[in-house]
């Protein structure tokens, strides 16, 4: 074998080892940015938002009536956007990179509330989904499946 020709298969080596860890990477980025979703849905979305003052009054009203009383327009605190979840994004930095980002002004501050020194809020609506998401993706994990890519790439490339 020449010189050129196993600079070649280096070269085309080097190309498939950027391919597939990069697949690898993205594959991890929709997992990822999948769960933390997911997490915002349950903890976040899946609380019913605050009642307003007046909220509370047509609440406490349709109780003694016995009537079923359903939260409209002004009888929220707050209209909620879904803002948060859609500012949720997975970012690739290199082949062996994702970052998993949220791009909402209020972000960070909504994610650390509730935590010693930060913001308190309501108990219920306490969520920190990127903590949550650095457990569930921990090195283990991810030690896994780049080790697999390499075993992959391995056996793709001839040994």
């Amino acid at each position: 074998m020449t010189a050129d020709q196993v600079a070649r298969k280096m070269k085309k080596r080097a190309d498939l080892v950027a391919r597939e860890f990069t697949q690898t990477t993205r594959g991890v980025g929709v997992s990822a940015l999948g769960f933390a979703k997911q997490k915002m849905t349950e903890e976040i979305y899946a609380v019913p938002e605050d009642l307003s003052a007046s909220g509370k009054k047509r609440q406490a009203s349709a109780a003694a009536r016995g009537k079923k009383f359903t939260a409209v327009g002004k009888d929220k605190a707050w209209r909620r956007t879904g803002h948060l979840r859609r500012s949720e994004k997975f970012d690739i930095l290199d082949p062996y990179t994702v970052a998993i980002v949220n791009t909402a002004s209020y972000a960070l501050p909504r994610h650390e509330a509730g935590k010693p020194g930060h913001r308190n809020i309501n108990p219920v609506r306490v969520s920190h989904w990127h903590d949550d998401l650095r457990v569930a993706f921990g090195e283990g994990l991810l030690r896994d499946l780049y080790h697999q890519t390499v075993v992959d790439i391995l056996k793709a490339g001839g040994g």
